[in-house]
């Protein structure tokens, strides 16, 4: 409880530089809309840019908060990339790095909040998922920033 109470205060002292202006949501609210949403069994089309591994784009599928299957947008083959050892690899079976659920998308913005980065986020004014979140970890380098987009979201039932 205390700590919900440090994050808002966090956020409405540093609210003029994190998030732009004209947002229809703040993230409290947004994250306050997705949780009371209910959804957790749903499909979306993730997009990252960043100076990172080429994972991207993907469609992601998530049951009961879970991801159960990453497809190729638009052709529902299995998303195949490139392993440790550059063999391809279901994209679901790698152990380094896990794709995110809406909510983790959420986490991931408190996490950069608490690391002081700069944080740019729009969300959907009807579910308050994030639809856009660009993150720069450092303001001096050229490819420390990340921008990741959800798109084509689409309830399971």
């Amino acid at each position: 409880m205390k700590f919900k109470y440090a994050f808002i205060a966090l956020c409405v002292t540093l609210s003029c530089s994190i998030f732009e202006a004209d947002e229809p949501l703040k993230y409290l609210e947004a994250k306050e809309k997705w949780e009371a949403s209910g959804l957790n069994s749903y499909s979306y089309v993730l997009n990252v840019s960043c100076f990172c591994a080429n994972l991207w784009p993907a469609e992601l599928v998530v049951e009961n908060g879970s991801i159960v299957a990453i497809y190729e947008p638009n052709t529902s083959e299995r998303k195949m990339v490139d392993g440790p050892e550059g063999e391809p690899v279901y994209a679901l079976d790698l152990e380094y790095y896990s794709y995110p659920t809406i909510d983790s998308l959420f986490k991931e913005i408190e996490l950069a909040l608490n690391r002081k980065n700069d944080v740019r986020a729009e969300f959907n004014p009807s579910t308050g998922m994030p639809i856009e979140i660009a993150i720069d970890e450092d303001k001096l380098a050229m490819d420390a920033g990340v921008i990741i987009r959800v798109s084509n979201f689409v309830e399971i039932n």
